[in-house]
């Protein structure tokens, strides 16, 4: 019994389980914070990307935005859905790579004196990206669009064969 306990086998296992749970906390977890940040504040994210220079210098504020808002709101939503998710994981850690790299310049701890800033959570940075990187790696299990895709496409195959 305490067996059993200590290696928590009363609960349901399989990596598919823990793929539908990272991608919905994590999904939904960036869409809510940053995704409808950007869908719902009337340009305000703009003006604070500008004043904070939270952006890529070589790349601009317009189309760093684009591309934050495309990871943040349509990405992430397909990542929750399980729909082509190995590239919605590898598109997100892309964007927030780069956010963490230019806007927050690898911060980590909450105060760093040596920064101009201050990190915003970094270890959260970094457990998103280590997700968003098992996500890629590992695509959405068998609990995904993806999966139910790859059924459909092998169905006519035994169907033929029959």
């Amino acid at each position: 019994m305490f067996r059993r306990f200590l290696l928590f086998k009363f609960a349901p296992e399989g990596k598919d389980l823990a793929l539908l749970g990272m991608r919905l906390i994590v999904g939904i977890s960036i869409f809510l914070k940053h995704g409808a940040e950007k869908l719902f504040t009337n340009g305000d994210v703009y003006a604070r990307l500008v004043v904070n220079h939270h952006y890529v210098p070589w790349v601009g504020v317009g189309p760093s935005l684009f591309c934050a808002t495309i990871a943040d709101c349509l990405l992430t939503t397909l990542l929750v859905l399980g729909f082509a998710t190995r590239w919605c994981g590898l598109l997100c850690f892309v964007n927030l790579f780069f956010a963490w790299s230019f806007a927050i310049h690898f911060a980590y701890f909450q105060h760093q004196p040596s920064m101009a800033v201050t990190a915003t959570h970094g270890e959260m940075i970094v457990a998103y990206l280590a997700s968003l990187l098992g996500l890629a790696l590992m695509g959405g299990g068998k609990y995904s669009f993806d999966a139910l895709l790859e059924k459909t496409r092998q169905l006519p195959k035994v169907l033929m064969h029959s």
